[in-house]
């Protein structure tokens, strides 16, 4: 079945800073703008106003070279990462493709911007290759830092052989990334778990 490319409505959130963003919080439109396809599907989940009155968003989608969305590699299937930037008018000025061969729970949930005038972004992934090179588990909580053109500066995983999911990220005054995250693992980099295996803990990494 033919899948329409998603409309979408911008959402922005401002701390004091003015650096993180993420759909779970507070939301302000501004603007209205199609990315992606016409025959596959995309969705952004988080965005941010950054430098020059340009727009940071994220998501994932499963296009492949296909409208906004350029190429994957062999080994980034089904879902994956996407982020790109729009300038003041909504112009797309360029979108990046993230990921491995995950291909069910892959995709961006939150970023900021940071002092260094790159961004960070906090996504849910089970891939161990493409972009990610090492896995801890099941779903795991990956980090990626680019610099303000989109490429990437390095990239982290973080969990457990639980599940791991990523929530939000921001960047405290000292430049430190604090990441809230769920997990229902209590090995790796989770120290602990004070439930069922069915239920999740809050997790704040730094």
């Amino acid at each position: 079945m033919k899948r329409l490319y998603t409309f979408l409505t911008l959402l922005l959130l401002f701390n004091a800073a003015d650096s993180h963003a993420t759909g779970y919080f507070k939301k302000m439109s501004v603007g209205l703008v199609y990315i992606g396809a016409d025959n596959c599907g995309t969705r952004i989940n988080c965005a941010v106003r950054v430098e020059k009155g340009n727009i940071l968003f994220a998501g994932h989608s499963d296009c492949n070279n296909q409208g906004d969305i350029p190429a994957t590699t062999a080994q980034q299937t089904g879902s994956n990462i996407v982020v790109g930037k729009l300038d003041s008018n909504y112009k797309v000025l360029w979108v990046k493709v993230f990921g491995g061969d995950d291909a069910l729970t892959e995709q961006a949930k939150a970023l900021c911007r940071t002092k260094d005038g790159g961004y960070a972004i906090v996504s849910t992934t089970a891939s161990t290759n493409g972009s990610i090179t090492t896995g801890k588990g099941k779903d795991d909580i990956w980090l990626l830092k680019l610099d303000v053109n989109g490429n990437q500066v390095f990239e982290k995983n973080i969990g457990s052989t639980g599940d791991d999911r990523a929530i939000s990220i921001t960047e405290d005054t000292a430049g430190n990334l604090l990441i809230l995250g769920a997990s229902n693992g209590a090995d790796g980099d989770i120290p602990a778990h004070y439930g069922t295996a069915a239920e999740n803990d809050w997790v704040l990494i730094k």
